[in-house]
């Protein structure tokens, strides 16, 4: 009877240890897949770039430009944007995108939103909250 027993705890353990490869390989396939996608993103977008101001306004805007956001984290780095004024910021960045800025924003186009595994129709903004006409915030969204 004890025979019985082990046959029946050895089928227990021989499944779970199924399940338990199962899990890893699904698993290491979700992360292979995310890193995939990180790397095809870092393709599609381009490497970093120094932030230019003549660049910026001169950008053509909509497809698949990715010039201002490849400039964007080197215009937070080296521009903080928060406390400045409207005048100051269109100074630098030129005038904001009258289709997407809602009252007290300023919106910049950036470039094309990605949306998960890379599909997406949405774009990616620098959007500059304003009070009393002084940046108060600065953020990257999507719409």
């Amino acid at each position: 009877m004890s025979y019985l027993r082990l046959k029946a705890s050895d089928r227990v353990v021989r499944k779970l240890k199924v399940i338990l490869i199962l899990v890893a390989l699904a698993m290491a396939g979700i992360l292979g897949l995310f890193a995939y996608e990180m790397h095809e993103e870092a393709l599609l977008i381009g490497p970093d770039m120094a932030f230019d101001a003549r660049l910026w306004k001169a950008t053509e805007l909509g497809g698949m430009n990715t010039t201002r956001m490849r400039m964007e984290n080197d215009l937070l780095r080296k521009q903080p944007l928060v406390g400045m004024t409207r005048r100051d910021v269109i100074a630098l960045l030129g005038p904001p995108d009258p289709e997407y800025a809602p009252n007290g924003t300023m919106v910049y186009w950036l470039g094309p939103g990605g949306g998960p595994f890379g599909f997406g129709i949405d774009s990616t903004f620098l959007e500059v909250r304003l009070t009393n006409d002084r940046v108060v915030a600065v953020r990257e969204t999507s719409g």
